[in-house]
């Protein structure tokens, strides 16, 4: 009978490399988890992603953070909410203050608006024309460095991050494979007999 002793400092090598190992291929499964989810939330549920650029929603909302929209019927909404609407007089700006009070008159809904750091409402009512309105679903804080960044810019920064979730655990198990001296496996190909003519 052969006896074999087991070095002790393999066994802890070993498991350092099988915890690195587990550690990579989860954080590669959440990447691919968190990419899909939020196709999947772009594509069916319409998010978008809007940075807030002033104090106005403070404490709640602060400057730089990014709120998550999703499309609301005009007629669903209710005093409370927080959505995003057009200044009046200056269409392309928008802004982001809760709901005060909604009013139905016959198919229009009118509504008005506070910032919830302003000591008063907004001096405006405002008649909504569209079918929906993007309401606030979510915020995402942000640190300072990145509070300069929105519009295309966000969503090229949101892609990116997600992306790196997936490429450096790849190339990390690219790169330790080749230094462990592990190839590429080809595919195996039967010949069939045949010679070429």
């Amino acid at each position: 009978m052969s006896a074999f002793t087991i070095d002790p400092q393999t066994v802890a090598v070993d498991r350092a490399e099988l915890v690195r190992r587990v550690a990579r291929d989860v954080v590669l499964v959440v990447g691919v988890i968190a990419t899909i989810a939020l196709a999947v939330l772009v594509a069916f549920v319409h998010i978008q992603f809007l940075r807030v650029a002033s104090p106005s929603m403070e404490p709640g909302i602060d400057t730089g953070d990014i709120v998550v929209i999703r499309p609301e019927s005009a007629m669903d909404l209710r005093a409370g909410q927080v959505v995003v609407l057009p200044v009046p007089d200056r269409g392309d700006t928008m802004y982001v203050h809760r709901l005060t009070s909604v009013d139905r008159r016959g198919d229009q809904v009118i509504v008005t608006t506070k910032g919830d750091a302003n000591e008063a409402a907004d001096p405006w009512e405002l008649r909504i024309d569209s079918a929906s309105v993007p309401l606030v679903v979510a915020r995402i804080p942000m640190p300072g460095f990145l509070a300069g960044i929105g519009g295309v810019g966000l969503t090229r920064l949101l892609v990116s991050m997600l992306a790196l979730l997936l490429v450096v655990p790849t190339i990390v198990m690219v790169t330790s494979r080749m230094r462990a001296g592990i190839r590429p496996r080809a595919l195996r190909v039967r010949s069939s007999g045949r010679r070429p003519r």
